[in-house]
């Protein structure tokens, strides 16, 4: 049986670091000592300075949402933003790939440097589609339950040749989920009898109405399903899913355009450092802060992207004649990386009518040569990847 919050007492056991952890610690074997967190939710209470900060990242949302909601195509921006999601995930994961290289390695049609970046690359794609998948889910009407979370989890682990794809751990993990030894010993996650509990109770929690604010909740649950870890491996990548995914259901976002890994990627460190505070010494107040302070970043910085993106579309419209090149303008808002067989694909039209489109746009400045040592020439349309960081600095 796990314990509730309030239930939570000393036990021998207890790493030395560990001056007031969140849950209960079980020596598991020789120096590994599994960590079992409380039920949901924590007691923490909400001061001034939680609640303005709650505020500004609600209104911060709100201004994104606003944004989304009037976009034409939102599906054509939707890509590359769970594209750069899906990257900075995957590298806080351990998946050295970056967002330039996935969309780089779709346009050349799947040519990568060697099969070791090929499995990087399609790790880290793999969690752009798992991302798709469970919003898309949500919106033909599915709730979020275990059964979507583990279809998502054989999403992300998709050809990753393991037995546990898809299915709730059966065995104690044995391997510390952030890498982080705790003085002489190394914490790992609870062990598998309590996970199916564990999980249940954390969904109960999210699906109740408790909380001052949605993001207080989406907090609790990045943080509780990570250490809970249900999966053999990717829970991580899972866990920051299913941020987005509850924003989504909640209404909170009218797409998936928020992408808060590249806030947790940029401070990574600091990220793991608050993520353990709590599982330590039960220092809630300085995750919520943290994940709220990402919120209120990645919500101005998608703001200021989506806005350099539609501000770009608009400019091309006006100045292109060529209707082909104007239709592959959204093409690259997409992915701003192509090739000319790239765009005859794109544009269901032939390779010579693609290749003076592709020219158009070079005559232009839309299109530099990206790599000419590929077989099918890579051209890059560097003011849309610049505008997709959020600068706002263009070309001609």
């Amino acid at each position: 049986m796990v314990e509730r919050a309030a239930e939570v007492g000393h036990s021998g056991d207890w790493p030395s670091v560990a001056t007031k952890p969140s849950g209960t610690f079980k020596r598991a074997e020789g120096r590994l000592i599994s960590f079992t967190p409380a039920m949901m939710p924590p007691r923490l209470r909400l001061d001034n300075p939680i609640i303005r900060r709650i505020i500004e990242a609600e209104r911060a949302l709100a201004d994104l949402n606003a944004l989304g909601s009037r976009l034409v195509n939102p599906e054509i921006i939707t890509k590359s933003y769970m594209t750069r999601e899906a990257a900075e995930s995957s590298r806080i994961s351990g998946i050295p790939a970056t967002t330039e290289d996935l969309m780089r390695h779709e346009a050349a049609n799947h040519t990568a440097a060697s099969i070791m970046a090929e499995m990087r690359i399609q790790e880290s794609l793999n969690c752009r589609d798992a991302i798709l998948y469970c919003i898309g889910r949500i919106k033909d009407g599915a709730d979020i339950d275990i059964d979507l979370i583990r279809e998502t989890h054989g999403v992300l682990m998709k050809g990753a040749n393991m037995k546990g794809a898809g299915k709730l751990r059966r065995m104690q993990k044995f391997n510390p989920s952030d890498g982080t030894p705790a003085g002489d010993d190394i914490v790992v996650p609870t062990a598998s009898k309590h996970v199916r509990e564990l999980l249940q109770d954390l969904l109960k929690y999210a699906s109740g109405t408790g909380e001052v604010s949605k993001l207080v909740q989406c907090a609790f649950i990045q943080y509780q399903f990570e250490i809970i870890s249900p999966f053999n491996t990717g829970n991580g990548r899972m866990a920051r899913l299913l941020v987005l995914a509850y924003l989504y259901k909640w209404g909170l976002i009218s797409g998936p355009f928020l992408y808060l890994s590249s806030y947790y990627e940029r401070r990574r460190a600091h990220y793991q450092q608050k993520m353990e505070g709590v599982r330590m010494r039960s220092r809630w107040r300085e995750w919520l802060l943290f994940f709220l302070d990402a919120v209120i970043t990645q919500a101005k910085e998608s703001v200021v992207a989506i806005e350099n993106l539609s501000t770009l579309r608009i400019r091309y419209k006006d100045r292109l004649k060529n209707p082909n090149a104007l239709t592959l303008v959204d093409t690259l808002l997409s992915n701003p990386y192509i090739t000319i067989s790239g765009a005859s694909a794109a544009l269901n039209i032939g390779y010579t009518a693609a290749k003076n489109a592709v020219g158009d746009l070079m005559t232009h400045s839309v299109l530099d040569r990206a790599d000419m040592a590929l077989r099918n020439r890579l051209f890059r349309a560097s003011a849309i990847v610049d505008a997709q960081r959020g600068q706002s600095q263009w070309g001609p």
